[in-house]
């Protein structure tokens, strides 16, 4: 990596370094995820610009004898305040961002994981209760394809139903599958009036779930 780098990048995350600085988690489409320092108070530039889910133009310096990154700046092309507004966009849009981390932003696919990412948080900006479980459904589809990890009409979802109690382990029926592989080419923001037929969306969406869960069990 060269001293400085610019790129397009997301924030995913923060975290405190030091007394008043913080460490900024990226995701690009040509580096996967860059861990950062952004430095300065509460006053400075960069705190406000460097927050989750925002994406901007990533200006990167590299200490080469520490194989440390230190953002220089941060332009900001989409603030997404929206996300804030309601507490189901928040917790989609933090869904997603943990999902990118546990997944290191797609690895090789991270390209694709960098426009899967955008298109969400951009549909979370106005998205209803309704459709903020409609785009988790839509990225964790897609987000599975990009790891290699998508099930086919006759593979077997976790054999929970997310409570205490042990069921049966359900199919992807053929039909719910041509569903979401239909939905799943659509833009986010174009799925709230769209319904499955004889599988509901928080069925959709718990087995969706049970399987990133068993995903991340075997990480």
């Amino acid at each position: 990596m060269n001293r400085h780098q610019t790129c397009p990048a997301l924030v995913l995350a923060l975290r405190p370094f030091g007394e008043s600085n913080r460490e900024a988690f990226f995701l690009t489409p040509s580096d996967g995820v860059i861990r950062a320092a952004v430095y300065g108070g509460p006053k400075s530039k960069l705190r406000a610009y460097v927050a989750p889910f925002q994406t901007g133009t990533l200006y990167l310096y590299h200490d080469t004898v520490r194989e440390t990154n230190k953002v220089s700046d941060f332009d900001v092309s989409a603030w997404r305040p929206g996300i804030r507004e309601l507490l189901e966009r928040l917790e989609t849009a933090a869904f997603i961002a943990d999902a990118l981390l546990a997944g290191a932003g797609g690895g090789s696919e991270c390209e694709s994981a960098f426009i899967l990412a955008n298109a969400g948080f951009d549909a979370l900006q106005t998205a209803s209760a309704l459709l903020c479980e409609k785009i988790r459904v839509h990225f964790l589809w897609n987000w599975l394809e990009i790891l290699g990890l998508r099930p086919s009409p006759d593979e077997g979802f976790p054999a929970e139903n997310f409570t205490a109690k042990k069921t049966a382990r359900p199919l992807l029926n053929t039909e719910t599958f041509r569903f979401l592989t239909a939905i799943g080419q659509m833009p986010p923001h174009e799925l709230e009036h769209i319904a499955p037929g004889t599988t509901s969306f928080s069925q959709i969406a718990a087995f969706l779930n049970g399987m990133w869960r068993e995903v991340l069990g075997k990480r």
